[in-house]
């Protein structure tokens, strides 16, 4: 999941606008005051489950605005918001995940996301925002940890084939994918209690080099690595060349 920081919350219009590009625009005319604001941050180009997309910055004001409703006709810098530049946003809508702040909404004045708690703080229409078609909006405080992916080692040891992995669902199942040329061979095994995998198997030396794609059937990562011109046992032959001396329909010179 991306994520962007550099978000931060007005104490003057209690509105999420991004820090990175100066201050802005506040609904009161004046520079947003983020001096009261820790760093918050919002989901970029994926929509995460339990999250609203169609979220995006207003070039102009620097809020952070739903777009799904189109750019309105009160930006603080005056006229309608501005999308240009702006990424697609995500925000989590009636969940607060961990390291999340809950109590934000969405002003269907401004369309901006602001934070409720207090006393709401001014809209740029002159009153305080309207949430009565809001939902309820939570925004992470802190980047979350990233996601861990399987790895893979492959190698080879007393005649075996050797694949070993980390980071895979404890106690779920693991496709191990060989691959060579046009040819593939799918074998199954399952991580331990701890994501760990070993799976091993004779081999065999060919032409070429064997990669291999081990699958998280729980989660659908995947990991990829090299047995170099190894094979496993089982893997589909190499086809044999036939004599053209002796295809269907040639002569066959012992029988002439």
């Amino acid at each position: 999941m991306g994520m962007q920081g550099g978000w931060r919350w007005c104490q003057r219009c209690y509105c999420l606008a991004f820090s990175a590009y100066g201050d802005g625009v506040c609904g009161e005319g004046v520079p947003h005051d983020f001096g009261a604001s820790g760093e918050y941050f919002v989901s970029t180009g994926e929509v995460p489950e339990g999250t609203q997309p169609g979220w995006r910055w207003c070039c102009r004001c620097q809020n952070f605005c739903y777009g799904g409703v189109g750019v309105g006709t009160w930006c603080p810098a005056g006229g309608p918001h501005d999308y240009t530049g702006s990424g697609d946003y995500a925000v989590p809508l009636d969940t607060v995940p961990p390291s999340a702040q809950e109590g934000w909404r969405w002003c269907r004045t401004c369309l901006c996301l602001a934070y409720a708690g207090d006393d709401g703080g001014r809209c740029v229409s002159g009153s305080r925002h309207d949430f009565g078609l809001s939902g309820a909006y939570a925004v992470p405080t802190a980047m979350p940890p990233p996601e861990p992916r399987p790895s893979v080692t492959v190698s080879t040891n007393s005649g075996m084939l050797l694949v070993t992995g980390e980071e895979f669902t404890p106690n779920g199942a693991v496709n191990v994918r060989y691959h060579n040329g046009s040819k593939t061979l799918d074998m199954s095994t399952r991580a331990n209690e701890i994501g760990r995998i070993s799976h091993s198997t004779g081999y065999r030396r060919t032409e070429g080099n064997c990669i291999l794609f081990v699958r998280d059937e729980a989660t659908g990562h995947q990991a990829i690595g090299t047995a170099g011109s190894s094979v496993p046992d089982g893997f589909p032959p190499e086809p044999v060349p036939i004599d053209p001396g002796t295809e269907l329909g040639e002569p066959d010179p012992r029988y002439e």
